[in-house]
């Protein structure tokens, strides 16, 4: 029996993991959506319940699956979500691990412009001169805003 083989595309990121590791390398987006019309996002696909684990390959090695709760924050400069519907604060985002992060919060539209209101969300945005960052929100230690 032939195995089913979605079509799947390839998005450079650096992962960040809680026990301080950093590993760049590739994540896998599905070409549609299951939410709407147009590919997956990476925020889609963190926020993915049914799938506890993200595909991720190592730069040079092989193929891994990482569990999503070990993640701190996971960037990339591509297959970001739209961010011209955001609103934005500075902040400083520090986190298990000891990543941290010096960006613009981004607030949904409508969604308020406190920083509790950002925090509302599993994944925290957080756009960056490297790219946008999603930080986990049970990982994130402090936000300092200015």
């Amino acid at each position: 029996m032939e195995a089913l083989h979605v079509k799947k595309q390839p998005v450079p990121a650096t992962l960040y993991l809680v026990d301080g590791a950093v590993d760049a390398g590739t994540i896998f987006l599905a070409q549609q959506s299951v939410h709407r019309s147009g590919a997956e996002t990476i925020g889609e696909l963190l926020t993915d319940d049914h799938e506890p684990m993200l595909p991720f390959r190592i730069r040079g090695e092989r193929f891994q699956l990482i569990g999503k709760a070990g993640i701190a924050a996971i960037r990339a400069v591509s297959g970001a979500e739209p961010i011209g519907f955001y609103g934005k604060a500075h902040a400083v985002i520090e986190l298990v691990g000891g990543h941290r992060f010096d960006g613009q919060l981004l607030f949904e539209e409508g969604h308020g412009k406190r920083i509790s209101d950002a925090l509302k969300e599993p994944w925290v945005r957080l756009e960056t001169h490297a790219g946008l960052v999603w930080a986990n929100r049970p990982h994130i230690l402090r936000i300092e805003t200015r």
